[in-house]
């Protein structure tokens, strides 16, 4: 969670560098296939598998770097795919993305997107393809709306 606007500012500002040092951190394997691709939220996705086993484990683990890392890189991926803006709200205190990061504005009345909640969901569904699928689907809802 971020605690407050200028801290968020500050965290888009620091946006390429913060990828391109997590992204220096992963595998080699791993990081030559990341170009914000559809397939390559899948190859995240795999090693994200297999580094952590629950959210439990997770939570275990000194991972901040890795929990933003991997949430910067399905945020940019998300919206260099299908467009959109990184926003944050501090308004209501039970929203459930109060404090977080999220990509809206992708299409007219788009539901928010929240990458933290997207790194850790995976977690519990272990697909390999959950972060791809999200983008399959919101692609495949915008162009109904278009059509």
């Amino acid at each position: 969670m971020i605690d407050g606007y200028e801290s968020f500012q500050y965290w888009l500002t620091y946006m390429d560098e913060a990828l391109d040092e997590f992204i220096a951190s992963l595998p080699p394997i791993v990081a030559k296939k990341l170009d914000y691709s559809q397939e390559s939220l899948d190859v995240l996705e795999s090693w994200w598998l297999s580094k952590f086993q629950s959210i439990s484990e997770l939570r275990e683990t000194d991972s901040k770097f890795l929990v933003d890392g991997v949430s910067r890189y399905i945020g940019e991926s998300v919206r260099i795919n299908i467009g959109g803006v990184w926003e944050i709200s501090f308004e209501d205190p039970i929203d459930a993305y109060y404090g977080l990061p999220v990509v809206t504005k992708y299409k007219s009345n788009s539901t928010p997107i929240c990458p933290l909640t997207l790194a850790t969901a995976c977690l519990d569904r272990r697909k390999g393809n959950f972060w791809s699928t999200l983008l399959i689907n919101v692609r495949r809802r915008m162009e109904q709306q278009d059509a």
